[in-house]
């Protein structure tokens, strides 16, 4: 969510959905700003990668999606980025449902 508030213009628009099929729960974070080139995409996870040099906060350090990633892994999810239509990004978290 951090993210996407900070990268979207004040314009924008950012989506929060959830969907749960018998197996999966799925949380995703979609946004209409600038999005995420190809050549970027893998790095994004790293530690400390910061995709806009030029973003100058010093609130961001390029860790949260890192952590982020390590948390949902932990839990044996995924976290995986895709292109919203139409233009921005969108983070999904995949966890495995557990049997009743």
């Amino acid at each position: 969510m951090d993210n996407a508030l900070s990268y979207t213009p004040s314009t924008g628009h950012i989506t929060l959905s959830l969907s749960f099929t018998a197996n999966h729960a799925s949380l995703s974070v979609s946004d209409d700003g600038p999005g995420i080139p190809d050549s970027a995409k893998k790095q994004v996870f790293q530690r400390f990668f910061r995709q806009d040099k030029a973003h100058t906060s010093k609130e961001h350090f390029g860790l949260g999606l890192s952590i982020a990633k390590e948390i949902v892994k932990m839990h044996k999810g995924r976290l995986v980025l895709s292109d919203t239509p139409g233009g921005g990004a969108t983070f999904t978290i995949i966890l495995k449902t557990s049997p009743a």
